[in-house]
């Protein structure tokens, strides 16, 4: 029996609780197996759109936050490679050739079928020439419509608008739940809650939590783009209070700074170069061990911020899951594992190269991004072992491509911060370079650690699905919940 997909398409921008609900309750109608959120790509009649990758990534953290990994709601990227947005014929009759044994139908609200919008009159772009040519008579004509009523926008008849027209029917004893919240007034409450209040408040609970925690984290919908961020200017302090000299026990206390921040303690600032620890890897899961890596950094006061940075291709890796896939993973991870004042973010300063760039190449990429940033390069003491010598690391010469020796500038140029790793001892650490620097936290606190591998967590996975495993049992509650949800829902390690 075909499996039955309705697509709900949009800009997302940003997806919102409403979108979830709508797409849920697809779902509970019966009228759908699976629904296909499908974020459009580049919109010429829409300038201010955000980029279609933003806009992808919050989908996958909104269907991967709000319904559990078994919950048939998956998000396509069909469109977030084309170079703008596909008509809505082209992408469901790609979509039905590509997968032949499912049938597709099409997601619309009552707003759509109004005076003023003639579906009929929609217009596909002719591959041979480019121009214009009608597609809605097509569309109508082979596709169903699954409509769902929008409040004050009523339809009497919506046979008049097409042959497969549908309402969107509840099993009986239930009602429809719905809503009117859109984009546009996310867009607009996250520009005045960060000018007011310097975080996201305002639109806490009309998006995931940890799509509040992307739009903070990335900057989105704030008209003043040149404000620092309210996370930097909060952990900044953060940072010199941990390090201060304490009066009294109780300012030395960590449990009482960390419940003291307040808005008056962010906007006295911090003098001098942001601190940047940048925490690279495949992340191929990341696992809940790196997120206590992640955390311990800032938690040890050494740096303002933390960049984690997946790496390109590997050429010598060819097992890697594809770089955006891994990068998905390392925002769900985050979003999802710390608030939005957690300064903690996600680079994608290698997604996009054609294989991944030298330790010393990113680095210089990351400081041409940031110049205000003193960059730490974060590794651990298993990296300070007899056989790796940091002064041979090399680049490709962008002249020549052959390899170049860049390992000395590497260690002369940027601070590496250091974590020890049991069994790893290294006596001499100035050996290695003149500003190599341990990792240790302050107040006696004892370092958090865990030996998960990403390696482990493939091998389980694999283990799982050998075994007819599905639930991937194995793996569950060693990653973040949202990392699991889309890997159990998308089949990341299925192969």
């Amino acid at each position: 029996m075909p499996k039955s997909i309705a697509i709900l398409g949009g800009a997302f921008d940003p997806p919102t609780a409403n979108h979830m609900l709508a797409a849920a309750e697809v779902i509970h109608s019966g009228a759908a197996s699976e629904v296909w959120l499908v974020p459009c790509g580049p919109r010429p009649d829409k300038p201010k759109l955000s980029g279609v990758v933003d806009r992808y990534i919050m989908t996958q953290i909104a269907a991967s936050t709000a319904f559990s990994a078994n919950f048939p709601v998956h998000v396509s990227e069909v469109e977030v490679h084309e170079p703008e947005m596909v008509p809505t014929y082209d992408l469901l009759r790609r979509l039905r050739e590509k997968y032949s044994d499912h049938t597709f139908s099409l997601v619309i609200g009552t707003d759509w079928l109004q005076p003023g919008t003639d579906i009929r009159q929609w217009t596909s772009k002719d591959p041979a020439d480019g121009k214009d040519i009608v597609t809605g008579d097509k569309l109508l004509a082979e596709f169903d419509f699954l409509v769902i009523p929008r409040p004050g926008y009523d339809v009497e008849n919506l046979a008049d608008f097409g042959p497969r027209m549908k309402r969107l029917e509840m099993p009986e004893g239930t009602h429809l739940l719905e809503g009117n919240l859109s984009s546009t007034e996310i867009r607009k409450r996250t520009d005045i809650s960060f000018s007011v209040l310097e975080g996201p408040e305002l639109i806490e609970g009309l998006v995931t939590p940890a799509v509040a925690g992307y739009i903070s984290r990335r900057g989105l919908y704030r008209n003043n783009r040149d404000a620092k961020s309210p996370v930097q200017r909060k952990h900044t302090s953060i940072a010199v209070k941990l390090h201060r000299p304490s009066a009294t026990r109780k300012e030395s206390s960590c449990f009482s700074f960390l419940t003291s921040m307040s808005s008056s303690a962010s906007s006295r600032g911090h003098k001098g170069p942001r601190n940047v620890a940048v925490f690279g890897g495949a992340f191929d899961p990341p696992t809940n061990s790196h997120m206590f890596g992640l955390a311990e950094i800032i938690h040890a006061g050494v740096a303002d911020e933390v960049i984690m940075a997946p790496c390109g291709p590997r050429p010598d890796k060819p097992h890697l899951r594809p770089p955006l896939v891994r990068y998905i993973m390392c925002q769900l991870g985050v979003n999802s594992s710390f608030g939005h004042s957690m300064p903690i973010s996600v680079s994608d300063v290698e997604v996009f190269e054609p294989e991944a760039l030298a330790t010393y190449d990113s680095l210089r990429r990351l400081k041409e991004r940031d110049p205000d940033a003193n960059l730490m390069f974060v590794i651990g003491s298993d990296w300070l072992q007899p056989g790796n010598d940091i002064r041979k690391w090399t680049s490709k010469c962008p002249e020549t491509g052959k390899e170049i020796v860049t390992g000395h500038l590497l260690v002369e140029e940027f601070d590496f911060l250091v974590i020890k790793r049991p069994g790893f001892e290294v006596k001499d650490l100035k050996s290695f370079g003149p500003r190599m620097k341990w990792m240790e936290l302050p107040h006696g606190m004892k370092p958090v650690e865990a030996n998960m591998s990403s390696t482990e967590i493939r091998k389980r996975a694999a283990k799982c699905y050998k075994e007819n495993v599905e639930t991937l049992q194995l793996i569950d509650g060693l990653v973040p919940p949202a990392v699991f949800s889309y890997v159990k829902r998308d089949g990341i390690y299925r192969s």
